[in-house]
């Protein structure tokens, strides 16, 4: 069976009060749902569909009480109690944070090219913005260590490559991880 204890709790990684301390925090809402939804899968219940009604709210602070009863049981199923979930806690708070990393990460001299890519496309996923826009590209290679910039912009330079052709961090990481 499944118990109280072995349902996630809902608290996200961004936020400063953590209803839940010494619990896994969690990076979005998504991320979230999908623990969640793993949990019961992998219990008896097997069926997210038949039991979110029931779990769910347990994963919640008392201070989402009010929401649940108004607005979350009010769904007529688990896609539905899904998206309104989604639509209540993703959306501003853990856009903002993330669009914050997109604009502020540095990769340090630690990190391999490869992580700090991945890291940083992950940000760049989890605020909602454009992986394919050049300005995003931009800031990604003003944010590496200052040899890996230069390997790069000398490789992009010597291939005479238009900077609008192409112009993405997986381009750029590409172009590094080939430099390098």
């Amino acid at each position: 069976s499944l118990s109280h204890r072995d349902l996630p709790k809902f608290q996200l990684a961004s936020s400063v009060v953590r209803p839940f301390p010494n619990q896994e925090v969690y990076e979005s809402a998504e991320h979230f749902l999908s623990r969640f939804e793993n949990v019961i899968v992998g219990s008896v219940y097997r069926e997210v569909e038949h039991v979110w009604k029931q779990f769910l709210p347990l994963c919640l602070p008392y201070s989402d009480n009010a929401w649940v009863e108004t607005e979350l049981k009010l769904c007529s199923g688990w896609k539905e109690a899904r998206a309104a979930f989604k639509t209540h806690f993703g959306s501003k708070q853990a856009t903002s944070h993330f669009t914050h990393m997109v604009f502020t990460m540095t990769m340090s001299t630690k990190e391999t090219l490869s992580d700090y890519s991945k890291k940083y496309l992950k940000a760049v996923y989890d605020a909602g913005l454009p992986k394919d826009d050049p300005r995003i590209a931009d800031r990604f290679l003003s944010s590496l260590t200052p040899p890996i910039q230069t390997l790069i912009r000398i490789s992009v330079a010597r291939t005479g490559e238009s900077r609008e052709a192409d112009w993405t961090v997986e381009y750029l990481a590409k172009v590094g991880r080939d430099v390098l």
